[in-house]
């Protein structure tokens, strides 16, 4: 889901990308890593901000660009500062501009990272094992804050409550939002009599407080002793499910995206799990991770690691987070990435 950062004045921004391009001819994807390093991540730029940024500046000549050839061989424009540029980062009124964002980023930086530690206490332990099962989460975010959650729920049968989400956009409405999906789906989780009917309830509650443009992804699955599994997927991207002979099947029955509609129909799955079957749950920030050639690592990318991996929930989980780690290489993370492993061990009942 793409990102949605706090903002700054265009004129502020203008001198960001002057600054990020001083530091030698580079190419909007180039531009877009300096100009997060300069932030320290608290703003981004989407594509859609950044070119017609880099067009006005150009227009304004304050920069230039040449069409070069880039990675692999694919044309890319390099913009370099004009000396015009140059002197509107040297004057007074240049460096005014300049210092009043790194100000305002260094104010959103404390802000961010006060929610941060907020957000991170409302997560739980990313290990959890029992009886039956032996669990493993982890999420990383864009931002300081961001909207991908995940948790888990000891169910007075016994059973294992687990979700992951995913709120549309970044930051800290989407952050608000993910808290409220936790909290709410904990007490559904209790008092309903299955996934479908939590999900159901959970959107109700969502569509009830009227958030204006806010949707959520969502899976909910409850493991039970025996091995039996019930879940619902509502417009999240489909789970693998690991059999211990190699087989894998996705998991994808349930209904539409929640936050939209009152009444969205909420239909659920079943699987029996056997000994050493593993569920991989992730955010499309994994799946849609990018590397440098804006190249995106993909289902088939993440299905095709997943038998190299080994030992238990955080070894396995460690596993694709390094595939997607080696995959971006240096290459900025635009969305925030979120996995879960559950594994089913019934030799420890």
């Amino acid at each position: 889901m793409a990102p949605s950062r706090p903002g700054l004045p265009q004129a502020s921004l203008d001198m960001l990308v002057l600054q990020a391009v001083a530091a030698g001819p580079m190419h909007g994807f180039g531009i877009m890593q300096r100009l997060d390093q300069l932030s320290a991540d608290v703003v981004r730029f989407p594509q859609a901000s950044l070119y017609p940024t880099l067009h006005r500046l150009e227009n304004n000549g304050l920069l230039t660009g040449d069409w070069k050839s880039a990675h692999k061989g694919r044309d890319a424009k390099f913009y370099r500062v004009t000396a015009t540029g140059r002197e509107r980062l040297r004057s007074e009124a240049g460096w005014a501009l300049l210092s009043k964002a790194v100000g305002q980023l260094a104010t959103l930086e404390h802000e961010m990272r006060t929610a941060s530690a907020i957000q991170r206490a409302l997560l739980p332990n990313t290990h959890r094992a029992g009886a039956f099962f032996d669990a493993a989460a982890a999420s990383k975010s864009c931002l300081a804050i961001g909207g991908d959650f995940f948790d888990y729920i000891d169910l007075a049968s016994g059973s294992l409550g687990f979700v992951v989400g995913d709120v549309a956009g970044k930051g800290p409405p989407a952050a608000l939002l993910g808290a409220l999906m936790q909290g709410s789906l904990v007490a559904q989780a209790h008092a309903s009599t299955g996934p479908a009917a939590t999900v159901a309830a959970v959107n109700a509650a969502v569509v009830r407080r009227g958030i204006q443009g806010r949707f959520v992804t969502l899976f909910y699955g409850v493991l039970r002793p025996d091995g039996s599994l019930t879940y619902c997927n509502a417009g999240h991207n489909p789970p693998i499910l690991l059999r211990a002979d190699g087989n894998v099947c996705r998991l994808d029955v349930g209904g539409m995206v929640l936050g939209i509609f009152n009444d969205t129909p909420c239909m659920e799955g079943s699987q029996t799990l056997g000994a050493d079957d593993h569920l991989v749950l992730f955010s499309d920030g994994v799946s849609e991770a990018m590397n440098e050639a804006e190249e995106d690592l993909g289902d088939e990318r993440l299905l095709a690691c997943l038998p190299a991996a080994t030992g238990n929930a955080e070894q396995r989980l460690q596993h694709v987070l390094a595939t997607v780690q080696q995959f971006t290489g240096n290459a900025a993370q635009h969305d925030d990435i979120t996995a879960m492993v559950v594994s089913y061990r019934p030799d420890q009942l």
